[in-house]
């Protein structure tokens, strides 16, 4: 939880200098080893999507991902090959998450709205990010 907490930090520090002062909400959604694998072995890449504003200029968007993948590095000692990053305008990162959505039962969309509600109240009493485990 501890690297957790650091690139949680990193994250909203350079999501407030390079893309806006708004509150911003994290969630981290930690796949459980044996789930995820790159050549066949265990995966240990990361996936950061982050909503923007519509049009956000791309030099802006240049120069956060740059400082992200940095400082994403330097705490978690991964190579480049096993980052991606991505800073989607908010009509798409819209259309992303409805899609996902979508694609949960109705009684899959209360669950997993009910799973996210217990992790958010259980961070909030602990002091931590928003960390959940994919599997409901």
């Amino acid at each position: 939880m501890a690297q957790i907490q650091q690139l949680d930090a990193l994250l909203l520090e350079l999501y407030n200098t390079h893309v806006s002062p708004q509150k911003l909400l994290t969630i981290w959604n930690q796949v459980p080893p044996g789930q995820a694998f790159t050549n066949y072995q265990d995966s240990k890449s990361s996936l950061v999507t982050i909503e923007c504003a519509n049009g956000f200029p791309q030099h802006k968007r240049v120069g956060m991902l740059q400082a992200l993948d940095t400082g994403w590095r330097a705490i978690t000692a991964q190579q480049p090959q096993e980052l991606m990053l991505a800073l989607v305008e908010k009509d798409m990162f819209a259309t992303l998450y409805h899609s996902n959505r979508k694609r949960l039962s109705r009684g899959g969309q209360i669950r997993f709205a009910w799973h996210i509600l217990r992790a958010a109240v259980q961070a909030k009493r602990a002091g931590t990010p928003l960390l959940i485990n994919p599997n409901l």
